[in-house]
C-alpha cells in the first residue's frame, strides 16, 4: 500500500498561486533551517530575494541543478510516480484524496493505473488522506481500476 502516484507536472500546473505559495512555505522553512549551507549554492540571491516563493521557486533555484537535472520541467518529469506505474509487478494499493492539492485527480494517472494488474486504486472524497481513510473507511468507495482482459 502507498500513497497515490501522480503526474507532478500536472499537479504544480494545476496548483492556484495561493496553493504554490502555501505548499511553497515548506520549502522556504527548509530554506531558512539550512540557510549557512544553501549560501554556497549559485542560485541562492536569487531564490532569496523572491517575496513569496513557490515550490517551483525552490526547485528551479536551490535543487534541479544539484540533481543533476537541466531544467525544472525534466526534474518534474523524473519525481512523477506515474511514469513507473508500468514496472509494478506486485499487488500494490494506492490512497488517494479528492481533495489533496500535492496530488490532485486530474493528476492521477488512472489509465496508467488502469493497464496493469496488480494496481489498485483507493480513492476517498476528501480530507487528509489516512485521516480520511480512518474516519471514514466504512463509507470509503473503494473502486479497483483494473483492465478486463479478454
Amino acid at each position: 500500500m502507498t500513497g497515490c502516484p501522480f503526474d507532478y507536472i500536472i499537479t504544480t500546473q494545476s496548483c492556484t498561486e495561493k496553493q504554490a505559495q502555501s505548499i511553497g512555505k515548506n520549502c522556504h522553512t527548509y530554506f531558512k533551517k539550512n540557510e549557512e549551507q544553501l549560501k554556497y549554492h549559485k542560485d541562492y540571491e536569487t531564490y532569496k530575494q523572491i517575496a513569496n516563493p513557490t515550490t517551483d521557486d525552490f526547485n528551479q533555484y536551490l535543487s534541479t541543478d544539484v540533481f543533476g537535472y537541466k531544467s525544472l520541467r525534466d526534474a518534474y518529469a523524473d519525481c512523477s510516480a506515474s511514469l513507473y506505474l508500468n514496472g509494478i509487478d506486485v499487488p500494490t494499493l494506492f490512497i488517494s484524496s479528492g481533495n489533496d492539492p500535492a496530488s490532485t485527480p486530474i493528476a492521477t494517472p488512472f489509465r496508467e493505473i488502469s493497464q496493469n494488474e496488480n494496481l489498485a486504486l483507493l480513492q476517498t472524497p476528501s480530507g487528509v488522506i489516512w485521516a480520511s481513510f480512518i474516519r471514514s473507511a466504512q463509507n470509503a468507495k473503494l473502486e479497483l481500476i483494473k483492465e478486463t482482459k479478454d
